[in-house]
């Protein structure tokens, strides 16, 4: 009678009674591998939500990580999903791929993904979320990162042998931030 959460799972066959989630959950008749994660049930007036992971990587022209603010938006531009990569610019995060019921299964998972920083974007790449995916995304020139760490070395020019003084410092904006 009440709503059946599947996470991380993989089954024969499943079928769900009530309203539900899945979350990750892959389906392999016989054992094998099928399409789009293989069929979920739903009967009678039950309503099951499958979700997939998105994982994002967001870099600039150097390949360096990048902080960023990420937007998914499905293709008529509405926003489904609004993060922050961490620092080494990956994002992680369950969505909406197919809605099912007792009569058909509405495919959702047709997504556009595109990060923002401060004065600068990247261009939108296109996700069909039918499993778990991975999308690149990259802002096509080098994106100074704002940081809470400061580092100078001198001398800036060394040979090998040479001392090296390194100073530094944290400044962090609020207090128990995490600093990677």
């Amino acid at each position: 009678g009440g709503q059946t959460v599947v996470t991380d799972s993989t089954f024969y066959s499943l079928t769900f009674l009530s309203q539900g989630i899945a979350n990750n959950v892959s389906v392999t008749p016989n054992g094998q591998q099928s399409r789009a994660g293989g069929p979920v049930y739903a009967i009678q007036n039950a309503t099951v939500l499958r979700y997939w992971y998105l994982k994002v990587k967001v870099t600039d022209l150097t390949g360096t990580g990048i902080p960023a603010r990420i937007v998914v938006t499905d293709y008529l531009n509405k926003t489904a999903a609004i993060g922050e990569a961490n620092g080494n610019g990956i994002y992680l995060k369950p969505l909406l791929a197919e809605i099912i019921n007792s009569s058909r299964t509405i495919f959702v998972g047709n997504y556009k993904v595109g990060a923002e920083y401060p004065n600068y974007t990247t261009r939108y790449v296109p996700v069909v979320l039918d499993g778990n995916k991975e999308a690149s995304v990259t802002f096509e020139e080098y994106v100074p990162v704002n940081t809470t760490t400061k580092l100078t070395v001198s001398p800036t020019t060394l040979r090998v042998g040479d001392a090296v003084k390194i100073e530094g410092s944290i400044n962090t904006a609020k207090a128990d931030e995490y600093v990677e």
